[in-house]
């Protein structure tokens, strides 16, 4: 599968792609990690400024300057073992991407709250067992909704290491962590099943749920979030991508990137992981739903 920079819906006027910017600290990048944020250059000023102020322990003012000031500049250059702050410009292949508020930190548990709150999924179409239950639509979709998102979000966090490190290489977004992050604290919505939760894995855990996160969009049609800037730039868009072949540097000249292809093993895996957890629910997976309506619409195709 190929990303191509000459699909992307974010373009100018004359159909040129436009230039976003990312703010890091990180004195060398290879590649962006899924889930990086890429806005105007007046954002990537502001989050780096947050980082100055952050970075000597300096309250923020409550109106940041429009630069970083030389003095702190200069600070930060004797600072030892400090990175230097980089802006990244960077043209980005986004088409469909999926329109979030500006959560601010964006974490974990912020992504948990806005998919069962507020996304509405495509691949809710219903089961013929769930009609049998008395086809209360509503009702139906909100227990689908419900295990969904368990099924994205809390599933990780009761897996093995095992589990979690094969699922994580099945696909391609994130690569297995060299070290792995004990959390001594867990986001309320995993309190349903805390006391399975094995806190010197968090780290994989939470990798694997974003990836789920990020499969399941895909496999609705989406390759990103866009959202209205609260805070750095208010009111102008942000950019957030779900894989690192959707980053174009502007002085590469290749303008294609290519995914990694998934194994059958890899896929069947995938698919198994899925299913498996819907069946225990006595429910059809998100593939099986969207593979159910596809048929149906054959049928009625053929019938025509």
């Amino acid at each position: 599968m190929k990303i191509r920079l000459k699909s992307t819906k974010l373009v100018d006027e004359n159909r040129k792609p436009i230039m976003f910017f990312h703010a890091t600290p990180s004195e060398k990048i290879e590649h962006f990690l899924p889930l990086s944020h890429f806005g105007t250059k007046k954002a990537a000023d502001m989050r780096s400024m947050h980082f100055v102020y952050q970075a000597f322990g300096i309250p923020e003012p409550e109106v940041l300057p429009k630069d970083v000031p030389f003095h702190f500049l200069k600070k930060l250059s004797q600072q030892k073992n400090v990175p230097h702050l980089q802006t990244h410009s960077v043209y980005l292949a986004i088409k469909s991407p999926v329109c979030i508020p500006d959560l601010n930190h964006h974490s974990l548990e912020q992504y948990y709250h806005w998919f069962f709150r507020q996304y509405v999924p495509k691949s809710h179409y219903l089961s013929g067992s769930e009609r049998c239950e008395g086809d209360v639509v509503g009702a139906a979709r909100i227990k689908y909704k419900s295990v969904l998102s368990d099924f994205i979000f809390r599933d990780p966090f009761t897996q093995s290491k095992e589990n979690l490190e094969k699922e994580l290489s099945a696909e391609s977004f994130y690569s297995i962590p060299t070290k792995l992050s004990i959390q001594k604290s867990v986001p309320s919505f995993l309190f349903p099943v805390i006391s399975k939760i094995d806190r010197n894995l968090y780290s994989l855990s939470e990798k694997v749920a974003l990836q789920r996160m990020m499969r399941y969009l895909e496999g609705e049609g989406h390759d990103g979030f866009v959202y209205k800037n609260e805070y750095e730039d208010k009111g102008k868009n942000s950019y957030i991508i779900f894989r690192p072949e959707q980053v174009f540097d502007q002085f590469e000249s290749n303008t294609e990137h290519v995914i990694p292809e998934k194994t059958i093993e890899q896929k069947s895996f995938l698919y198994d992981v899925e299913v498996k957890f819907f069946a225990n629910h006595q429910m059809l997976s998100p593939n099986q739903r969207i593979q159910r309506h596809l048929k149906n619409l054959k049928k009625n195709k053929e019938r025509v």
